[in-house]
C-alpha cells in the first residue's frame, strides 16, 4: 500500500501586484514535512513579498496558499502564527531593554490561556502555564547555546547573537514551519558558521519544515534540500542544489558565471562563500544586475509599494507573524522586512 503524503506548506500559481507593478508573478511551490527550502533571486525578485503573503501580511490578487490543507489566503497574521507558522525578519525587531528570556517569552503568547484573576493570584492554571512556559523556553536558550546572555538585555548583546534571539523568538511558538528571511544579512563568517549549525539543528531536532530566503549562496547550497530561483517575480527553476547552479538561465540571471559547477557538493558551497561570488551581502552582482536591468527598480519598486500600501497594518502584522506582538527595535538595527 503506498501512503501519499501531503505537503506542509502549498503555494500554487499566486500572483501579487501593487499598483500595477507585479511582484510575484505566477510563483507555485510546495515544502513537505521537515524540508529546507531556499528561495533565491536579486534584489526586487519578490523573495519577502512571497514571505508576506505566507504570513497574511499582504493577500494576493490570484492563487491559493494552503498549510497542512487549510486554506491561508485572507488569514489574518496573527491566526496564522497560531496555527504553525513562525517567521523572522531581514532587520532584526527585538525588545532591546528585555532580556533574552524575556523577549523568547514574547513567543509563547499563543501558549498563554489563563486569565488575569488567576496570574495575579499565581495558583492553578497560571502557574501550571507559567512554569511550562519557562521550560520550553530554556529548551530553546539550550539549543541555540544562548545561556551565556539569558539575564542580558538584547540590545547589549553581539549583532550574531541577537540573531540567534530573534530565531529563537520563534522557535518558542513551537512552530511547524519556520519562515527565515536572511538570516545571516550582515553577519561575519563566524557568526554565518554558527548561524548554519543552528539552522541544520533546528530542521533535525526538531523537526521543522524550513524557507529560507538568503542571499548567502555559499549557505543555501549547503543547507537547502531544494531551491527556488526567482527573477522580477517569475520563478526560474526549482530544483536541488546542484540542478540550479548547473541552468543557464539562473547562471546569467543570478548566480554569475563563475558559480557555474559540473557537480556540487559540501566543500564547493564553501569555496563559494570564499570566493566572494554571490557570498555574504548583495551577491554575485548579482543583485546590483537585477535592480539596474529592472530599470528603475519596477520589481523592488512593487514590494517598496506594496509595504508603503500596507502602512500600519502591516508593520504591526509583521510582528504577530513573528511571534512577538507588536516589537520595538533593537539598537540602531531597526527597519522593516522589506
Amino acid at each position: 500500500m503506498v501512503v501519499v503524503t501531503r505537503p506542509v506548506l502549498e503555494f500554487r500559481d499566486v500572483t501579487l501586484s501593487f499598483s500595477g507593478v507585479t511582484a510575484v508573478d505566477g510563483v507555485s511551490f510546495h515544502v513537505d514535512a521537515g524540508e529546507l527550502f531556499a528561495i533565491i533571486g536579486p534584489n526586487g525578485a519578490g523573495k519577502t513579498s512571497i514571505f508576506n503573503v505566507l504570513s497574511g501580511v499582504y493577500r494576493p490578487q490570484t492563487g491559493s496558499v494552503r498549510f497542512e490543507g487549510r486554506d491561508l489566503v485572507g488569514v489574518r497574521p496573527h491566526r496564522i502564527a497560531a496555527m504553525g507558522i513562525a517567521r523572522t525578519f531581514q532587520n532584526i525587531e527585538l525588545f532591546a531593554h528585555l532580556t533574552v528570556v524575556e523577549n523568547l517569552m514574547l513567543g509563547r503568547h499563543n501558549h498563554m490561556r489563563y486569565g488575569a484573576l488567576s496570574a495575579f493570584a499565581w495558583v492553578g492554571r497560571a502557574r501550571r502555564e507559567e512554569l511550562a512556559n519557562r521550560a520550553a523556553v530554556e529548551e530553546v536558550v539550550d539549543l541555540l547555546e544562548l545561556a551565556p546572555w539569558r539575564r542580558m538585555p538584547v540590545g547589549l548583546l553581539p549583532y550574531g547573537v541577537q540573531k540567534r534571539v530573534e530565531l529563537g523568538r520563534a522557535l518558542a511558538m513551537e512552530p511547524r514551519v519556520l519562515l527565515l528571511d536572511e538570516p545571516v544579512a550582515g553577519m561575519n563568517a563566524e557568526e554565518t558558521e554558527d548561524m548554519a549549525r543552528f539552522v541544520l539543528d533546528v530542521r533535525e531536532e526538531l523537526g521543522v519544515a524550513i524557507v529560507m530566503v538568503e542571499h548567502d549562496m555559499g549557505l543555501v547550497m549547503d543547507l537547502a534540500d531544494r531551491v527556488l530561483v526567482l527573477d522580477f517575480g517569475r520563478p526560474i527553476r526549482t530544483g536541488t542544489p546542484a540542478e540550479v547552479q548547473r541552468d543557464p538561465d539562473v547562471v546569467r540571471a543570478y548566480l554569475g558565471e563563475a558559480h557555474r559547477v559540473e557537480e556540487h557538493d559540501g566543500g564547493g558551497a564553501a569555496g563559494d562563500r570564499a570566493g566572494g561570488g554571490a557570498a555574504g551581502g548583495d551577491g554575485a552582482g548579482g543583485d546590483a544586475a537585477g535592480e539596474g536591468r529592472a530599470a528603475g527598480g519596477d520589481a523592488a519598486g512593487g514590494e517598496r509599494a506594496g509595504d508603503r500600501a500596507a502602512g500600519d497594518r502591516a508593520a504591526g502584522d509583521r510582528a504577530a507573524a513573528g511571534a512577538a506582538g507588536k516589537t520595538s527595535p533593537t539598537g540602531g538595527t531597526a527597519g522593516g522586512a522589506a
